[in-house]
Formats: structure tokens, C-alpha cells, sequence
């Protein structure tokens, strides 16, 4: 196996020799195997990396203990980190997997730093590639994800080749120890259920299905390549560029075959969804004036083009010292009454109807910021202004651009959407204070 390995190495040019080397190792067969063949191959610099998750208990440390036992052994520099990851996947609202995942590559690229390192080996190999090729297909991927697990300018996978019943058998015949992650066998998880379930299925009518699986993936990444150029040839010749927008002309596009395709690949990559590109696709036959918005940017179609411009956040900070209402402050105007004059307390977004007496000035008309909590009016308790506005579907290219109304710190007014309950107008009001936000530009 030792031959093929290097053979692999040499053949997908994933290193020279002297490299300096982060080997990922668990503990379990495949990361100790693949240890042990980086360490008889005798042609680069190791560094062996182990993260305990803290996740298995007594499991976990006597993982480590065996990893940093084998990397003693062999002379190999050892580095560990113990992440308190349920702790991280909570505050980051992850699942425990993609909290583990993040917090491993982070540390990894800090371990690049440290090493002056080329590359980091992981110790993914052919079931694994088969594995996520059904778990992609089951989920309804596009072609990319029918590719499998590839190598990068980082991350490479020198073991891939070779099947986890052959990396069994070498670990038996070259006595390398290993530890069995308990939570392997449970068929709970998609991944161990596809392992356990349905590839044996798959294996009694072709006993080759894993190779069958794998020649599939490679013919799919040249399907891949194939879409790649066909795709980045679209968009080069589709797509106009100038410092604010970037334009498609909607009848050079409708002539290009899979349209929806081509748009889809201009646009993710700026943030929007599936959903978002199939509604913007059905629009380019109706009226113009239709816009969508993701993340910082926003697309609309004009009369024969589809227009995409970078939304931008203007930063405000406004003091308003006194009750004025002969000016305008930053869009507002101020209004005070007696509550006998008011004939409804109904109102648009725009307007705010308070409490004179609960607001006290100064006033301060700023950027919502992480964090801000409010009590908004109609609704019981308390809500971040970040969830509200989420709640509130505003568009996420524009909730940065969201003001608040403070008095002494406190929200009393998210500008254009809501008032806090505590300055609400009650029964024992007797002054209110309106508040317009206006457009000075009409």
C-alpha cells in the first residue's frame, strides 16, 4: 500500500519532496494508517494535529492520548487543542458537526502560520468519497456535488485511493493501533446509514460498487469541467461591468440555452437563492421595477435588463438636543399635542406616536447595533432589534441601513417599523409626541 501511496502523491502532484506536512489525525483506522504511511514514506517534514472535541467524554482523551503516544514514538512534532464545541455550536447557532468542523479548520490555518506548512492531509478514503456522493444524490444536488471529495491548494486527501477494508487490513499487518469512535456505528446519522445500510444492499447485486461509484465521480468531473468553461464563457459574454452595477441584457440572455442556469451562477455567489434566482428568472417576461435584495446587494430589472448594484450602509449618528418643531432633524419631524386633540392613535411605519413625558431629550438617531434590545409595541417582552428585523422579513442588503430613536440609551422608536411599549401612549397620557420621518427629497 505504500507504493500506491506515493504513487498517488506523485501522480496528483499534491507534494515535493521536503514539504512540511499537518498530518489530521483522530485516532481512529484511517488518520493512523495514513500517519504511519506519511512516516515510513520519509520524504517530508510532519506535524502531527489532533483536536479533542469533548464530545465523547473518556473516549475522546484516550484518543489523544493514543495519537500523542504514536507521534512520541516517531520522533513526529505533536500539537493538540480541547475545544468546548456543544459550548461554540450554541453561541454560532451550528449543529455540533458543522461547529466541529469550523473550529478544526480554524485552528488548522493557525497551525499553517506556525509551521510554514504546504498542506494539510486529511484521511478521507474511497467509501467515504462513495458516501457522499449517495448523500448528495439523495439531497438533489447539481452536478458538483455528484464530484466528490477533492484536493485543493490546502486541504489534500493522499489516501482516497484506497478502500477502508484495505486501510484495515494494513493497519493488521503492520500492527499500527487505533481506537473505534463508538458513535460510528450508530445508523442515526445519514452518513452511518448509507455505510451500514445501504451500500452492503448496493454490494450484493455489484460487489465492485464502490468502484463503480468512483468511476462515476470521474466522469462527473469532467461533466463538471465541461459546464465550468460553458458557464464562465456565459457570464463573460453576458455580463456588462462598470463601477456600480453589473448589467445582463435580458434577450441576449433568454437566447442562451439554460438561461436559469447561467443566472444562478452569476448570482449566488452575491448571495442569493435558489428560490430568489428561479423568481428572477420568471421576471424577465413581466413588468420592470421588480427588485430582490441579498445580503448587500440588490437586483432589479429594468425595462430590457437585469440590473445588480452593491447596496451601501450609511453610517448615522445624530444628536437632537431639544424639542424643536421647527426643524428637521435627519429626516424627522417633532410634534407635540394634547392627547384631547388626537384624533386616532393609528398610524403608517413612518410615524411614531409616544408619550411626551416618558421621552426625555437629548435624543440620539443612530445605526441599530448587535445587541440593542427593544420591547416591541403589541408584542410581550423583549426581542433583539437583529431578530425582529428578521422576523419583520426586511431584506438583508437593508437592515443595516435600519435607524434607531434613542432616549438616554434606550430604543424608543426603530425608525420606519416599530415603537417600544414603554413609551406607547397610555390612559394616563396627557401630551403626545408625534414623530414623521419624511422623505426631503420629494
Amino acid at each position: 500500500m505504500i507504493k500506491q501511496f506515493k504513487r498517488y502523491i506523485k501522480d496528483n502532484s499534491l507534494l515535493s519532496e521536503n514539504d512540511t506536512v499537518i498530518l489530521a489525525v483522530s485516532g481512529g483506522v484511517d488518520s493512523m494508517v495514513m500517519a504511519d504511511l506519511f512516516t515510513k514514506s520519509g520524504n517530508y517534514n510532519l506535524v502531527i494535529a489532533h483536536c479533542n472535541f469533548r464530545l465523547r467524554g473518556k473516549e475522546s482523551d484516550l484518543d489523544t492520548a493514543l495519537v500523542e503516544q504514536y507521534a512520541t514514538y516517531n520522533n513526529i512534532i505533536f500539537e493538540k487543542i480541547y475545544f468546548n464545541t456543544k459550548e461554540y455550536a450554541e453561541q454560532n447557532s451550528l449543529s455540533t458537526q458543522m461547529a466541529a468542523r469550523d473550529l478544526r479548520h480554524n485552528w488548522f490555518v493557525e497551525l499553517i502560520k506556525k509551521h510554514n506548512a504546504s498542506k494539510v492531509a486529511i484521511a478521507h478514503n474511497l467509501n467515504d468519497n462513495a458516501e457522499t456522493f449517495l448523500i448528495n444524490l439523495s439531497r438533489g444536488t447539481g452536478i458538483k456535488g455528484l464530484t466528490g471529495i477533492k484536493n485543493n491548494n490546502i486541504i489534500i486527501r493522499p489516501i482516497i485511493f484506497a478502500s477502508r477494508d484495505q486501510i484495515e487490513a494494513y493497519a493488521d499487518s503492520n500492527n499500527v493501533k487505533y481506537r473505534n469512535d463508538s458513535t460510528n456505528s450508530k445508523t442515526i446519522y445519514r452518513r452511518n446509514h448509507i455505510r451500514h445500510k445501504v451500500i452492503p444492499e448496493l454490494e450484493k447485486t455489484n460487489p465492485s460498487v464502490l468502484t463503480a461509484i468512483n468511476t462515476t465521480i470521474n466522469n462527473l468531473t469532467q461533466v463538471q469541467d465541461i459546464y465550468d468553461e460553458y458557464i464562465k464563457s456565459s457570464i463573460n459574454q453576458l455580463v456588462e461591468y462598470s463601477e456600480d452595477f453589473e448589467r445582463v441584457n435580458i434577450n441576449n440572455l433568454t437566447a442562451k440555452t439554460s438561461y436559469e442556469t447561467i443566472v444562478y451562477e452569476w448570482l449566488t455567489p452575491h448571495g442569493f437563492s435558489k428560490k430568489q434566482v428561479h423568481d428572477i428568472v420568471k421576471s424577465v417576461n413581466t413588468e420592470s421595477g421588480k427588485k430582490f435584495y441579498a445580503e448587500d446587494k440588490c437586483l432589479f430589472k429594468e425595462r430590457e435588463k437585469l440590473s445588480l448594484k452593491k447596496t451601501t450602509t450609511k453610517n448615522t449618528n445624530f444628536v437632537i438636543s431639544k424639542f424643536d418643531p421647527d426643524n428637521v432633524y435627519n429626516n424627522l419631524i417633532f410634534e407635540k399635542k394634547d392627547i384631547k386633540e388626537l384624533k386616532s392613535l393609528k398610524t403608517d411605519a413612518n410615524t411614531a406616536i409616544l408619550d411626551f413625558d416618558k421621552v426625555g431629550f437629548p435624543l440620539s438617531v443612530q445605526n441599530w447595533e448587535k445587541g440593542d434590545t427593544f420591547s416591541p409595541f403589541g408584542m410581550k417582552g423583549r426581542k433583539k432589534v437583529s431578530d425582529y428585523l428578521i422576523d419583520s422579513k426586511v431584506p438583508a442588503s437593508l437592515k443595516n441601513n435600519v435607524l434607531t430613536l434613542k432616549s438616554d440609551n434606550k430604543i424608543i422608536w426603530v425608525i420606519g417599523h416599530r415603537i417600544d411599549n414603554n413609551f406607547k401612549i397610555t390612559k394616563h397620557t396627557s401630551i403626545a409626541l408625534i414623530i414623521k420621518k419624511i422623505d426631503i427629497n420629494q
